[in-house]
Protein backbone atom coordinates (compact mmCIF):
# COMPACT_ATOMS: atom_id res chain seq x y z
CA UNK A 1 0.00 0.00 0.00
CA UNK A 2 1.68 3.52 -1.13
CA UNK A 3 2.33 5.54 1.98
CA UNK A 4 0.11 8.46 1.16
CA UNK A 5 -2.70 6.27 0.89
CA UNK A 6 -1.94 5.08 4.08
CA UNK A 7 -2.39 8.69 5.43
CA UNK A 8 -5.41 9.47 3.80
CA UNK A 9 -7.58 6.24 5.41
CA UNK A 10 -5.50 7.26 9.47
CA UNK A 11 -7.14 10.90 8.27
CA UNK A 12 -10.61 9.41 7.50
CA UNK A 13 -10.54 7.11 9.96
CA UNK A 14 -9.56 9.50 13.46
CA UNK A 15 -12.31 11.77 11.40
CA UNK A 16 -14.74 8.87 11.70
CA UNK A 17 -13.65 8.49 15.32
CA UNK A 18 -14.40 12.40 15.97
CA UNK A 19 -17.78 11.86 14.31
CA UNK A 20 -19.40 8.53 16.36
CA UNK A 21 -18.47 10.40 19.62
CA UNK A 22 -21.48 12.67 19.25
CA UNK A 23 -23.73 11.99 15.83
CA UNK A 24 -26.05 14.81 15.71
CA UNK A 25 -26.50 15.80 12.58
CA UNK A 26 -26.12 15.10 8.78
CA UNK A 27 -24.43 16.60 5.71
CA UNK A 28 -25.30 16.04 2.39
CA UNK A 29 -23.52 16.12 -0.66
CA UNK A 30 -24.41 16.33 -4.33
CA UNK A 31 -21.91 15.12 -6.88
CA UNK A 32 -22.36 16.32 -10.33
CA UNK A 33 -22.43 13.86 -13.27
CA UNK A 34 -20.34 14.44 -16.69
CA UNK A 35 -20.24 18.36 -17.26
CA UNK A 36 -22.98 18.74 -14.67
CA UNK A 37 -21.28 20.66 -12.04
CA UNK A 38 -24.87 23.15 -12.27
CA UNK A 39 -27.03 20.61 -12.51
CA UNK A 40 -28.08 19.35 -9.14
CA UNK A 41 -29.14 23.54 -8.77
CA UNK A 42 -30.19 24.15 -12.53
CA UNK A 43 -32.69 21.15 -12.24
CA UNK A 44 -33.71 20.07 -9.29
CA UNK A 45 -35.91 21.55 -6.64
CA UNK A 46 -33.96 21.87 -3.64
CA UNK A 47 -36.60 24.06 -1.42
CA UNK A 48 -38.77 20.49 -0.15
CA UNK A 49 -34.51 20.03 1.06
CA UNK A 50 -34.91 23.50 3.02
CA UNK A 51 -38.99 23.28 4.10
CA UNK A 52 -37.93 19.93 5.49
CA UNK A 53 -35.03 22.05 8.23
CA UNK A 54 -32.12 21.19 5.27
CA UNK A 55 -29.53 24.38 5.23
CA UNK A 56 -28.25 25.34 1.95
CA UNK A 57 -24.72 26.03 2.38
CA UNK A 58 -24.24 26.66 -1.26
CA UNK A 59 -20.82 24.84 -3.29
CA UNK A 60 -18.53 23.59 -1.84
CA UNK A 61 -14.92 23.77 -4.11
CA UNK A 62 -11.66 23.11 -2.92
CA UNK A 63 -10.34 26.19 -0.78
CA UNK A 64 -13.71 27.42 -0.13
CA UNK A 65 -13.73 28.77 3.61
CA UNK A 66 -16.14 26.68 5.81
CA UNK A 67 -18.98 27.31 8.74
CA UNK A 68 -18.45 25.24 11.99
CA UNK A 69 -21.35 23.05 12.36
CA UNK A 70 -23.66 23.66 14.89
CA UNK A 71 -25.02 20.87 16.83
CA UNK A 72 -28.57 19.17 15.46
CA UNK A 73 -28.14 21.35 11.83
CA UNK A 74 -28.72 19.37 8.72
CA UNK A 75 -27.03 20.93 5.84
CA UNK A 76 -26.26 20.43 2.04
CA UNK A 77 -23.32 21.36 -0.33
CA UNK A 78 -23.70 20.79 -4.37
CA UNK A 79 -20.37 19.53 -5.11
CA UNK A 80 -17.80 21.53 -7.52
CA UNK A 81 -15.19 19.11 -9.54
CA UNK A 82 -13.18 18.35 -12.39
CA UNK A 83 -15.84 16.47 -13.90
CA UNK A 84 -14.53 15.72 -17.87
CA UNK A 85 -11.52 13.96 -15.57
CA UNK A 86 -11.05 10.00 -14.55
CA UNK A 87 -12.55 8.92 -11.44
CA UNK A 88 -9.68 8.75 -9.65
CA UNK A 89 -8.90 12.57 -10.42
CA UNK A 90 -12.03 12.90 -9.24
CA UNK A 91 -11.52 10.86 -5.98
CA UNK A 92 -8.52 13.05 -4.94
CA UNK A 93 -10.20 15.96 -5.29
CA UNK A 94 -13.37 15.11 -3.21
CA UNK A 95 -10.95 14.32 -0.71
CA UNK A 96 -9.26 17.22 -0.49
CA UNK A 97 -12.43 18.90 0.37
CA UNK A 98 -14.16 15.97 2.85
CA UNK A 99 -10.94 16.38 4.83
CA UNK A 100 -11.70 20.26 5.60
CA UNK A 101 -15.19 19.56 5.96
CA UNK A 102 -14.94 16.97 8.71
CA UNK A 103 -12.69 18.72 10.40
CA UNK A 104 -14.77 21.61 10.58
CA UNK A 105 -18.12 19.59 11.39
CA UNK A 106 -16.80 16.59 13.89
CA UNK A 107 -19.33 15.39 14.88
CA UNK A 108 -21.65 15.59 11.74
CA UNK A 109 -22.26 12.33 9.38
CA UNK A 110 -22.70 12.10 5.82
CA UNK A 111 -25.25 11.40 2.95
CA UNK A 112 -24.16 11.03 -0.56
CA UNK A 113 -25.88 11.57 -3.65
CA UNK A 114 -24.67 11.14 -7.12
CA UNK A 115 -25.80 11.92 -10.30
CA UNK A 116 -24.45 9.82 -13.62
CA UNK A 117 -20.51 9.68 -13.19
CA UNK A 118 -21.28 11.12 -9.83
CA UNK A 119 -22.86 8.50 -8.74
CA UNK A 120 -20.52 5.67 -9.32
CA UNK A 121 -17.39 8.47 -8.20
CA UNK A 122 -19.87 8.29 -4.51
CA UNK A 123 -19.34 4.45 -4.83
CA UNK A 124 -15.94 4.94 -5.16
CA UNK A 125 -15.59 7.12 -2.14
CA UNK A 126 -17.41 4.82 0.03
CA UNK A 127 -14.98 1.40 -1.51
CA UNK A 128 -11.80 3.51 -0.84
CA UNK A 129 -13.01 4.62 2.71
CA UNK A 130 -14.96 2.29 4.41
CA UNK A 131 -14.11 4.17 7.41
CA UNK A 132 -15.85 7.73 6.69
CA UNK A 133 -18.71 8.27 8.22
CA UNK A 134 -21.31 7.98 5.47
CA UNK A 135 -24.90 6.16 6.57
CA UNK A 136 -26.53 6.07 2.75
CA UNK A 137 -25.30 6.44 -0.88
CA UNK A 138 -27.98 7.80 -3.39
CA UNK A 139 -27.32 6.90 -6.52
CA UNK A 140 -29.25 8.84 -10.02
CA UNK A 141 -29.25 7.58 -13.56
CA UNK A 142 -25.53 5.70 -12.67
CA UNK A 143 -23.69 3.75 -14.87
CA UNK A 144 -22.93 1.43 -12.20
CA UNK A 145 -22.44 -1.56 -14.86
CA UNK A 146 -20.96 1.21 -17.82
CA UNK A 147 -22.33 2.33 -20.86
CA UNK A 148 -22.01 1.58 -24.18
CA UNK A 149 -21.93 5.01 -24.94
CA UNK A 150 -18.83 5.89 -23.21
CA UNK A 151 -17.19 3.29 -24.83
CA UNK A 152 -18.03 5.01 -28.34
CA UNK A 153 -17.58 8.14 -27.00
CA UNK A 154 -13.38 7.17 -25.90
CA UNK A 155 -12.71 5.77 -29.27
CA UNK A 156 -14.25 9.27 -31.04
CA UNK A 157 -11.98 10.92 -28.37
CA UNK A 158 -8.80 8.74 -29.68
CA UNK A 159 -9.99 9.18 -33.43
CA UNK A 160 -8.85 12.14 -35.84
CA UNK A 161 -12.54 13.15 -35.01
CA UNK A 162 -11.18 13.88 -31.78
CA UNK A 163 -7.95 15.36 -33.19
CA UNK A 164 -9.79 17.77 -35.37
CA UNK A 165 -12.19 19.00 -32.62
CA UNK A 166 -8.97 19.41 -30.34
CA UNK A 167 -7.82 21.66 -33.56
CA UNK A 168 -11.25 23.83 -33.43
CA UNK A 169 -10.98 24.15 -29.94
CA UNK A 170 -13.43 21.88 -28.95
CA UNK A 171 -11.15 19.51 -27.00
CA UNK A 172 -13.64 18.38 -24.19
CA UNK A 173 -13.84 15.19 -26.46
CA UNK A 174 -10.54 15.14 -25.71
CA UNK A 175 -9.75 15.97 -22.05
CA UNK A 176 -12.84 13.30 -21.33
CA UNK A 177 -10.84 9.92 -22.66
CA UNK A 178 -9.97 8.97 -19.26
CA UNK A 179 -13.06 8.93 -17.86
CA UNK A 180 -15.17 7.93 -20.95
CA UNK A 181 -12.37 4.85 -19.97
CA UNK A 182 -13.51 4.16 -16.51
CA UNK A 183 -17.14 3.91 -17.64
CA UNK A 184 -16.87 1.51 -20.10
CA UNK A 185 -18.99 -1.62 -19.56
CA UNK A 186 -17.77 -4.02 -16.92
CA UNK A 187 -17.98 -7.06 -18.84
CA UNK A 188 -14.31 -8.60 -18.17
CA UNK A 189 -11.20 -8.03 -15.62
CA UNK A 190 -8.89 -5.10 -16.39
CA UNK A 191 -11.56 -2.58 -16.85
CA UNK A 192 -12.13 -0.25 -13.66
CA UNK A 193 -15.92 -0.88 -12.95
CA UNK A 194 -15.21 -4.71 -12.99
CA UNK A 195 -12.50 -4.04 -10.42
CA UNK A 196 -14.80 -1.72 -8.48
CA UNK A 197 -17.67 -3.90 -8.61
CA UNK A 198 -16.07 -6.81 -7.06
CA UNK A 199 -14.53 -4.78 -4.29
CA UNK A 200 -15.90 -5.20 -0.87
CA UNK A 201 -18.65 -2.63 -0.01
CA UNK A 202 -19.34 -1.12 3.62
CA UNK A 203 -22.82 -1.40 5.41
CA UNK A 204 -24.41 1.30 4.55
CA UNK A 205 -28.14 1.89 2.89
CA UNK A 206 -27.57 2.15 -0.83
CA UNK A 207 -30.69 3.69 -3.06
CA UNK A 208 -30.54 3.44 -7.02
CA UNK A 209 -33.03 5.84 -8.54
CA UNK A 210 -33.46 4.39 -12.05
CA UNK A 211 -34.28 6.39 -15.20
CA UNK A 212 -35.90 3.81 -17.48
CA UNK A 213 -36.57 6.34 -20.51
CA UNK A 214 -32.60 7.26 -20.39
CA UNK A 215 -32.27 8.10 -24.32
CA UNK A 216 -30.27 10.33 -26.19
CA UNK A 217 -33.29 11.80 -28.06
CA UNK A 218 -36.07 12.77 -26.83
CA UNK A 219 -39.80 10.78 -26.26
CA UNK A 220 -37.87 7.25 -26.02
CA UNK A 221 -35.88 7.43 -29.21
CA UNK A 222 -32.17 6.57 -29.83
CA UNK A 223 -30.45 3.96 -27.98
CA UNK A 224 -30.01 3.98 -24.35
CA UNK A 225 -27.15 6.91 -22.82
CA UNK A 226 -27.42 4.51 -19.81
CA UNK A 227 -29.53 1.40 -19.94
CA UNK A 228 -31.82 1.09 -16.62
CA UNK A 229 -30.05 -2.18 -15.88
CA UNK A 230 -26.97 -0.30 -15.36
CA UNK A 231 -28.43 1.65 -13.14
CA UNK A 232 -29.53 -0.73 -10.77
CA UNK A 233 -26.86 -1.27 -7.83
CA UNK A 234 -28.28 -4.44 -7.67
CA UNK A 235 -26.59 -5.65 -10.55
CA UNK A 236 -23.30 -4.47 -8.87
CA UNK A 237 -21.59 -8.44 -7.88
CA UNK A 238 -21.00 -6.86 -4.43
CA UNK A 239 -23.63 -5.45 -3.85
CA UNK A 240 -26.60 -7.96 -5.30
CA UNK A 241 -29.99 -7.77 -3.21
CA UNK A 242 -28.24 -4.49 -1.00
CA UNK A 243 -29.53 -1.66 -3.06
CA UNK A 244 -33.31 0.21 -2.61
CA UNK A 245 -34.38 0.80 -6.18
CA UNK A 246 -36.47 3.88 -7.14
CA UNK A 247 -38.01 4.89 -10.51
CA UNK A 248 -38.35 8.42 -11.97
CA UNK A 249 -37.35 10.84 -14.73
CA UNK A 250 -37.40 10.64 -18.06
CA UNK A 251 -33.88 11.26 -20.01
CA UNK A 252 -30.82 11.34 -18.18
CA UNK A 253 -30.97 14.24 -16.22
CA UNK A 254 -31.84 15.45 -13.47
CA UNK A 255 -35.42 16.07 -12.79
CA UNK A 256 -37.38 18.71 -10.27
CA UNK A 257 -39.07 15.75 -8.50
CA UNK A 258 -35.61 14.21 -7.30
CA UNK A 259 -35.78 17.03 -4.97
CA UNK A 260 -38.51 16.06 -3.19
CA UNK A 261 -37.79 12.61 -3.68
CA UNK A 262 -34.25 13.29 -1.54
CA UNK A 263 -35.92 15.17 1.26
CA UNK A 264 -38.40 11.68 1.00
CA UNK A 265 -35.40 9.25 1.56
CA UNK A 266 -33.84 11.80 4.22
CA UNK A 267 -36.48 11.63 6.36
CA UNK A 268 -36.39 7.70 6.16
CA UNK A 269 -33.05 7.41 8.21
CA UNK A 270 -32.87 6.86 11.81
CA UNK A 271 -33.42 9.61 14.25
CA UNK A 272 -29.47 8.98 15.42
CA UNK A 273 -26.95 9.17 13.08
CA UNK A 274 -24.61 5.95 12.39
CA UNK A 275 -27.50 3.82 13.59
CA UNK A 276 -27.96 0.62 11.68
CA UNK A 277 -29.77 1.67 8.27
CA UNK A 278 -33.49 -0.01 7.39
CA UNK A 279 -33.48 -2.88 5.53
CA UNK A 280 -33.09 -2.54 1.92
CA UNK A 281 -36.24 -3.43 -0.64
CA UNK A 282 -35.40 -4.85 -3.42
CA UNK A 283 -38.40 -4.37 -5.07
CA UNK A 284 -38.83 -1.22 -7.71
CA UNK A 285 -41.49 1.85 -6.69
CA UNK A 286 -42.50 4.75 -8.72
CA UNK A 287 -43.03 8.53 -8.09
CA UNK A 288 -44.78 10.03 -10.53
CA UNK A 289 -43.44 11.83 -13.12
Amino acid sequence: MRLDSLLRKILFALLALFAMADASARILLMLPGYEGNASWRRHIALAPLVASGWQDHGVLVPGRPLARCVKGENRFYTVVLDNEAPLMVQLAQLESMLRPLLAVCPNQRLVIAGHSAGGVLGRLLVVRHPEAPVDMLVTIASPHLGTDMAKLARMAGDSPMGWMLDMMGEDSLNRSVGLFRDLEPASRPGRFLFWLNHQPHPPIRYVSVIHPDDNILPFGFGPALVPAFSQDMNHVPALAGRSETLVTGAGHGLVPPEGVLLARLLATLPAEPGSEPAPPSTGTNSMAR
